[in-house]
């Protein structure tokens, strides 16, 4: 099963809303406006993220919501996402 890379990643809580705080080097740490949350994602080359820790990272960035690991599908890459982690797709959210 492939999931993501820690550059993926960082596109996608780019197109979320966070911007790179610290850039240079791993990890990228990563801000939003209004979150109190720094999100800090590794990135060696095309090493995938192991399923833990891209689960958790995702839940800080609110791509993932509630407790029972619901996804908002904001766009083709989180459903990627959502379908690597065998997470249900939630029509009911806007």
């Amino acid at each position: 099963m492939k999931l993501l890379t820690g550059k993926e990643l960082a596109r996608l809580l780019e197109q979320h809303g966070w911007s790179l705080q610290r850039g240079k080097g791993s990890p990228h740490v990563y801000i939003k406006p209004g979150n109190p949350a720094r999100i800090s994602v590794p990135v060696h080359g095309n090493a995938i993220l192991k399923k833990g820790l891209l689960h958790h990272l995702l839940k800080l960035a609110g791509v993932l919501i509630g407790l029972n690991k619901c996804c908002q599908l904001y766009d083709n890459l989180a459903v990627k996402i959502c379908k690597n982690l065998n997470i249900p797709k939630l029509d009911s959210i806007h």
